[in-house]
């Protein structure tokens, strides 16, 4: 089943909840998370509601899921480049990507650790005092 009404750019329907007569505040809000609140009650903090048809126009309570953030942005359908970069198996400086090696950005992209510490060890060695001297 299919939202019909308004939808936001990325796609999602969106409705408003407040009205102008009562002077309650109109805002926008996702028509699916509606549908999973109004079934199953609060999405926990930490949790969203996922389209498991990949349709996010889609309203059907069947097709959503809770998932984590992170969960859901793997399993979001990205295009060729984003999927053979989530398949490497190492860093460009050919460090592996292990649970250890690596953290995972809000963004849902990874980092080598051992690449930012790198990094780190550099912008401290350039910033500091002692550096400075040595460079200057």
């Amino acid at each position: 089943m299919l939202w019909q009404g308004a939808c936001q750019a990325k796609g999602y329907g969106l409705t408003c909840t407040g009205s102008r007569t009562d002077g309650t505040r109109r805002t926008g809000v996702l028509v699916h998370r509606i549908i999973w609140e109004s079934v199953n009650g609060l999405v926990p903090d930490g949790l969203e509601v996922d389209h498991v048809c990949r349709v996010r126009n889609c309203v059907e309570i069947t097709h959503l899921q809770l998932l984590t953030p992170h969960a859901n942005k793997m399993r979001a359908d990205h295009s060729t480049r984003i999927a053979n970069l989530r398949a490497k198996t190492h860093c460009k400086r050919d460090h592996e990507f292990t649970e250890a090696n690596t953290r995972w950005g809000k963004n849902g992209r990874r980092n080598c650790r051992a690449c930012a510490a790198w990094h780190q060890r550099r912008y401290n060695a350039r910033n500091s005092p002692i550096g400075a001297v040595a460079n200057g």
